[in-house]
């Protein structure tokens, strides 16, 4: 079996410091973003509300509810109501469709239209 040298110890110390260190600097740095939840309807957008301020906002027969940083669909006309099961939308991306009535719920950043989200190669 091979010994481990000192310059493989410290290789492996820095390893695990920066696994540990980059899930907490995201965490940190990531809710200085000011969200921000998009309505649309029939593919034009309707309406733009902070994420942080408790408001309502109704469109063809959809009652958009943003309470607590969460946005939800609260009551909807449409035959399934679906939409008002889908999960509450709160992260930067997540989102909410009523198909029936054309409506769509987005949560947006200040920082979501700038740079490349990811690059493959």
């Amino acid at each position: 079996m091979k010994k481990l040298h000192l310059n493989d110890i410290i290789l492996n110390i820095l390893i695990i410091l920066l696994c540990i260190s980059v899930p907490i600097c995201l965490s940190v740095f990531g809710k200085d973003q000011k969200k921000t939840v998009v309505v649309s309807a029939e593919g034009k957008e309707a309406c733009r509300m902070p994420l942080d301020k408790d408001d309502s906002f109704e469109i063809n027969g959809v009652r958009i509810e943003v309470k607590d940083g969460k946005a939800y669909v609260s009551e909807s006309d449409c035959p399934d109501r679906l939409c008002t099961d889908m999960k509450k939308a709160e992260r930067n991306g997540d989102s909410i469709v009523c198909v029936p009535n054309k409506v769509s719920v987005k949560i947006v950043g200040d920082g979501e239209e700038k740079g490349v989200d990811a690059v493959a190669g």
